[in-house]
């Protein structure tokens, strides 16, 4: 999108934020400037698969959010992408000669819905593997960052008013570089503990989180 005036800061990048004041139904933002006056504007929901979308505007969000948090109130849409990121997807063994990668090898993060660095990190391993020994072998991530996810994720699906409340007391309980790393699971366990005991894990502590 390209704005009127000179309207953001390109050295600075917007991750997650729930500052629109509107969350019902409840999205984030994220913006990417390209120069002062053009940016990537991104707008997500985290819902159940069997609700629809239909009745959600993004475009009206995204108005909103501009007008409310930037000041924006005149811009244009340079271009509009449209798309649905399965999350908790449980990683598929290859088979044969066929090695799978991305989405249906669990390479996207369940909790935040990114893959990129991790599918770009994923195919250097399986062609780092394939060029040293002559068989190609893909990543194993920890399976305990399967379990930190799955009640966070049940979060969103029953009670996303206090998935906001958990992701905002996330980022500021301790050093944002370090919840970014664990985000994208390059943390140590010992990191992870003390990490962990910064954050509001009593808010998953609720059965129908786990079930």
């Amino acid at each position: 999108m390209r704005t009127a005036h000179a309207s953001f800061d390109p050295s600075v990048a917007t991750f997650i934020e729930f500052q629109s004041g509107e969350h019902d139904p409840v999205h984030f933002h994220c913006v990417l400037p390209i120069s002062v006056r053009e940016a990537v504007v991104e707008i997500t929901r985290i819902v159940p698969g069997k609700v629809s979308n239909s009745e959600f505007s993004f475009e009206q969000a995204m108005s909103d959010y501009l007008r409310k948090v930037w000041g924006v109130s005149e811009f244009s849409l340079l271009s509009v992408e449209r798309g649905s990121i399965p999350l908790g997807i449980r990683p598929s063994s290859s088979r044969g000669r066929h090695v799978r990668i991305g989405c249906p090898a669990g390479a996207v993060k369940a909790t935040t819905g990114y893959g990129f660095t991790r599918i770009l990190r994923q195919t250097q391993h399986i062609a780092s593997t394939l060029a040293s020994t002559g068989s190609p072998d893909a990543p194993r991530p920890s399976p305990r960052f399967r379990w930190y996810d799955r009640p966070v994720l049940k979060m969103w699906e029953h009670d996303p008013e206090h998935a906001v409340q958990f992701m905002k007391a996330a980022f500021t309980s301790g050093d944002a570089d370090l919840v970014l790393d664990f985000l994208d699971e390059r943390t140590t366990f010992a990191q992870e503990r003390g990490l962990l005991g910064s954050m509001p894990v009593t808010m998953l502590l609720q059965p129908r989180l786990w079930i």
